[in-house]
């Protein structure tokens, strides 16, 4: 969870006494959740003007750049240092942190160091960037306490370091007894993660559209994990026709990258030919491993990139696995140091296993050719999933929430 926070200086010399009013009580009701808070600035000056602000809030720790370097240094614009050093003194690591900034440099620190930031969009902001931006001091407090100050929301969990993967689920898909719902403005009242992402249904909680309240607590519960390395590569498995990617969940990993700094890369895993939909698969009784293998590949153009990296793919859906399997064996097979795997949603109870499949070769996998299988190449083996429930907790309340344009918790 959220450990940290770190304000830069221009947000408390150059905010009005209102809003630094209203700052200090966010502050404050941070620390109560046991959030330490510090302070940085470019060079002394800027801590100077800083003290001069009618803000009597006591700051944690404080750090400015010539503290750093010995003299003021525009180096310490945009780099991870600023946030780093702090870290390393508090004992806290970066991806336990919250970093308030105005400018592009600030967001460029957040980047290089890995923590989340937000931009304090109330006192004006310098520079073109992606990012969650607060209109006013309590909206810092309003997407903390939604999507920081919680564990990761995962509702099935894997992690095997022999296969080199890591695999999360983020909700339950099931649409009949063991059905989640989450609150939604009319005509979806209540609403189902099928309906958000296989039927794409434009539904809205509150002021915000749910894809994005999903977007920020599948991307808070990957930072809060540290599942996703500095500079990993992003990207979706494709749909069932080439060239067809369901959007909406190209658009959460693409916004994902940029908010962590990594690379989304969209055709990096490519539909070579046409396969049935997973629902004719499974309606059909059809559902094969084979049927990834044999018309799923690396895209060539991206050969260079993978050796060595993370790899992050997202799915809509997860039942067995087989789209992400597959897509484990390609990476793999591509010199990809890890494959982190998230699905959206998953159907099927905790019993449910997540199948993985092993080449019974190094050379059996051609990651950027296409070729035809057959079940004799691949052993298979079942992996039963860690299930929790406190992320669904978590989630239905935040939707509830978001419904009336509240806060998790209230300041006060």
């Amino acid at each position: 969870m959220l450990r940290l926070v770190i304000v830069d200086s221009t947000i408390i010399s150059e905010s009005d006494a209102k809003n630094l009013d209203t700052l200090e009580k966010v502050l404050t009701r941070l620390r109560s959740k046991g959030v330490k808070i510090a302070l940085v600035s470019t060079n002394k000056m800027g801590m100077y003007k800083a003290s001069r602000a009618s803000f009597q809030f006591s700051f944690d720790y404080s750090l400015s750049g010539e503290e750093v370097y010995g003299k003021p240094q525009n180096s310490f614009k945009g780099g991870g240092d600023r946030i780093t050093e702090i870290c390393g003194e508090m004992g806290i690591p970066p991806h336990e942190t919250l970093y308030i900034g105005d400018d592009q440099h600030d967001y460029a620190s957040s980047l290089h160091s890995g923590c989340f930031f937000v931009a304090a969009a109330w006192k004006g902001l310098s520079g073109v960037f992606t990012a969650e931006r607060a209109q006013r001091p309590e909206d810092v407090w309003s997407f903390a306490s939604h999507y920081l100050l919680h564990p990761p929301r995962w509702n099935f969990s894997l992690d095997d370091p022999n296969r080199k993967f890591r695999l999360r689920t983020l909700a339950s898909a099931n649409t009949l007894a063991s059905e989640v719902r989450f609150s939604g403005n009319p005509p979806y009242r209540l609403f189902n993660l099928k309906q958000l992402f296989k039927d794409k249904l434009p539904i809205k909680c509150g002021n915000r559209s749910a894809v994005l309240i999903m977007f920020w607590h599948t991307l808070a519960s990957i930072v809060l994990e540290n599942l996703s390395p500095q500079y990993s590569i992003f990207t979706v498995y494709p749909g069932s026709k080439p060239d067809r990617t369901n959007g909406v969940i190209q658009q959460v990993a693409d916004i994902a990258s940029k908010v962590l700094g990594s690379k989304f890369i969209g055709d990096l895993i490519v539909r070579a030919i046409p396969a049935p939909s997973s629902h004719e698969l499974k309606t059909s009784g059809k559902d094969s491993f084979l049927t990834q293998t044999n018309s799923v590949i690396l895209n060539k153009h991206y050969r260079s990139k993978i050796k060595g990296k993370t790899i992050v793919v997202f799915d809509d859906f997860h039942t067995s696995g087989k789209s992400l399997e597959w897509a484990r064996n390609l990476f793999l097979a591509a010199g990809a140091k890890e494959v982190v795997m998230i699905a959206m949603g998953r159907f099927g109870g905790r019993s449910k296993p997540h199948t993985a499949y092993e080449p019974v070769s190094v050379s059996t996998v051609t990651p950027f050719d296409l070729k035809e299988y057959s079940e004799s190449d691949f052993l298979s083996t079942d992996l039963h999933l860690s299930p929790s429930d406190e992320g669904r907790v978590v989630l239905q309340k935040s939707f509830e929430k978001n419904l009336v344009n509240k806060p998790f918790e209230e300041i006060d």
